[in-house]
């Protein structure tokens, strides 16, 4: 089960690239789918302690150290949050109109996911996704999905397949406490026989891969792993010199090279599948 929150967006741009006017010909999607003590000792007293002071004395410096743990925990994990949300605004920024998918999920409610891009590829949330107001930026709406039937469906368009060229993927996910299943946070079949253009994956182990398929197949996998429930941001890219990178929380997590030279699928050639967020459609939940 994974909670998906407010502003999937899809652009074919590069993240890195600075602001400049391009034809729409990318794709780029955007969901933005919860010390020791110093140590300075002290001249001893002449007296001993007895067994129960040394506990007392163990459970107060156990509980300061305690405190102090809970204290720079929660400044790292804001630290990281007030980061997320400045990179994911840094895309947006980048993106600007050559956005072809950006679904902010600010309906909710019902079962109509708006395209805030102006390309007009709304989705329908079926089965039952629950709409929530838990959201990294504290505000909004997300959608929880439940690993089973529920996701997403967006109707192909010719701009939301990928032919080479500059991709960006983001979104921002929260992985279940309970979770123990793989789950698609994002995927575009080609075709009924298991070919998929694009995949973001994400592993019950944590990692985050991010698949291509063309004539041939591309795979990248992180080595750093998410945690469970807290909301974290990711992106995958890839850019005209075919260079494919994934980013978590606005850092560099995984990089690589993909050799497709053609886009055509091999087995069927494309029968144009919907969009899907949060399953692996059509073949089953995810």
């Amino acid at each position: 089960m994974v909670t998906i929150e407010s502003d999937i967006k899809m652009v074919y741009n590069d993240i890195k690239a600075t602001e400049r006017k391009r034809k729409k010909q990318k794709i780029m999607f955007f969901l933005p789918f919860e010390l020791q003590p110093d140590g300075r000792g002290r001249k001893a007293k002449s007296r001993g302690f007895t067994l129960i002071e040394i506990l007392v004395v163990i459970a107060i410096v156990g509980l300061l150290s305690s405190i102090v743990l809970v204290a720079l925990n929660y400044t790292r994990e804001n630290a990281r949050m007030k980061a997320s949300l400045s990179f994911a605004a840094q895309i947006n920024r980048v993106a600007g109109d050559q956005a072809v998918g950006n679904w902010p999920l600010n309906e909710g409610s019902g079962t109509v996911a708006d395209d805030g891009s102006g390309s007009k590829n709304n989705g329908t949330v079926l089965n039952g996704a629950v709409w929530s107001t838990d959201t990294p930026a504290e505000a909004g709406y997300s959608l929880y999905l439940d690993g089973v039937n529920d996701y997403i469906q967006v109707t192909d368009t010719a701009e939301l397949k990928y032919k080479g060229g500059d991709l960006t993927l983001a979104v921002w996910i929260k992985p279940a406490a309970t979770e123990t299943t793989n789950g698609y946070v994002i995927s575009k079949a080609w075709n009924n026989l298991g070919q998929y253009n694009y995949q973001l994956l994400y592993y019950t182990d944590g990692r985050i891969n991010f698949h291509l398929l063309g004539a041939t197949a591309y795979s990248l996998t992180t080595s750093i792993r998410i945690p469970k429930d807290k909301w974290t941001f990711v992106a995958a890219t890839v850019d005209s010199f075919k260079n494919v990178t994934i980013y978590i929380d606005g850092k560099i997590r995984a990089t690589g090279v993909h050799n497709i030279t053609s886009w055509t699928p091999t087995a069927v050639a494309d029968s144009n599948r919907p969009l899907a967020i949060g399953t692996l459609y059509p073949y089953g939940s995810g």
